[in-house]
């Protein structure tokens, strides 16, 4: 009796001497059997490091069509196709945990605005209101010029009239359920 995978000659790669799983396969893989928070933040991982394409990616769920993980596959490029781009941490997936979890609308994901004649990546927009979200980890905001980066940044939001809510790591794991009662 043979075992039957389904895998095609695009699904499989030779690396260092081993027959495994593409990247875009594997993605529909996880799809088919993970918590949909995890195929996000993988997703989120492969695309934000550029090892994977939103056309290869696109790729992927158009060839996939009646497969197993699919659906979810094709909710997340849609809302890439949007505009609502991946986040680019660990930390960001779970600032969008928090949001979905306590039922906050949708912000927009890596989104640049114009600002004091610089364009800025905000972490997190939420249309409609001057709220933002920025999701800052301590390896990326700890030394002199990040820290007056930063603060110049900071600046150029404000004077344009947006809140810009910074939250950490500590903050999610010790308070998350208080970090979203600030108004949005």
């Amino acid at each position: 009796m043979t075992h039957q995978t389904g895998l095609g000659p695009r699904d499989v790669v030779l690396h260092e001497g081993f027959r495994v799983t593409t990247l875009p396969r594997t993605l529909l893989d996880l799809a088919a059997t993970e918590a949909p928070a995890d195929v996000r933040a993988a997703v989120d991982f492969v695309l934000a490091r550029k090892r994977l394409s939103l056309d290869e990616f696109r790729a992927l769920v158009i060839r996939s069509k009646g497969r197993r993980g699919v659906r979810l596959l094709r909710s997340m490029l849609r809302a890439f196709e949007g505009g609502d781009g991946p986040t680019e941490s660990e930390l960001e997936a779970r600032v969008m945990d928090l949001i979905d979890a306590e039922g906050l609308p949708r912000p927009r994901r890596q989104t640049s605005l114009r600002v004091a004649g610089r364009w800025r990546r905000l972490d997190f927009f939420f249309p409609g209101t001057n709220v933002v979200i920025e999701a800052d980890g301590f390896a990326w905001h700890s030394n002199p010029i990040s820290f007056e980066k930063d603060r110049e940044r900071a600046n150029a939001l404000a004077a344009r009239g947006l809140v810009v809510l910074h939250w950490t790591w500590q903050a999610l794991n010790e308070r998350g359920g208080t970090l979203v009662l600030q108004p949005l």
